[in-house]
C-alpha cells in the first residue's frame, strides 16, 4: 500500500460570480476545488483588496458547504479585487481571483459589475416591464 500525504487544495473553480447588492455590499459566489488535497476542505477564506492600495483584507470565513459570501463595507465608486481560498488541514490553496477589477457603483438596488470577462456567462436582469401588446 502506498500512502500519499496530504497537500493543500486546487484553487475554488471559478469564474468568481460578482455582483453589488446596493448599499456598499457585494456578493460572490464559486464552485467546489477539483481536488481536496487528500483532505477535507475545512472552509473558504474571502479576502478583498482596494485597487487604490497593495494590501489584501481578509473580509470573511465561511464553512465548507458555503460557496457564496456577501462582502460588506465597501467604498461605493471605487473598484476591487477579490480572491478566495479553500482551506484543509494542511492550509489554503492558490486564491481564485477575479479577473478584472469589480467596481462598487453608487445608487441602490441589485446592480451587476461593469466589467465582463471574455468567455464567461453573465446574466443580465432588466427592470423594464414591456406592455403585454408590444409582445409579439
Amino acid at each position: 500500500m502506498r500512502v500519499v500525504p496530504a497537500a493543500v487544495p486546487s484553487p475554488p473553480t471559478g469564474p468568481l460570480e460578482l455582483r453589488a447588492l446596493g448599499g456598499a455590499v457585494a456578493a460572490v459566489a464559486w464552485g467546489v476545488p477539483e481536488w481536496d488535497g487528500g483532505s477535507p476542505i475545512l472552509r473558504y477564506t474571502v479576502a478583498v483588496r482596494d485597487m487604490r492600495k497593495t494590501m489584501w483584507m481578509q473580509v470573511g470565513e465561511v464553512d465548507a458547504a458555503t460557496l457564496r459570501f456577501q462582502i460588506r463595507d465597501l467604498t461605493e465608486e471605487r473598484a476591487y479585487a477579490i480572491r478566495v481560498y479553500a482551506v484543509n488541514e494542511e492550509g489554503a490553496s492558490e486564491p481564485l481571483e477575479s479577473h478584472e477589477p469589480f467596481e462598487v457603483l453608487p445608487g441602490e438596488g441589485e446592480r451587476s459589475a461593469r466589467a465582463v470577462t471574455a468567455g464567461t456567462v453573465a446574466t443580465v436582469r432588466c427592470g423594464v416591464n414591456i406592455p403585454q401588446k408590444c409582445i409579439r
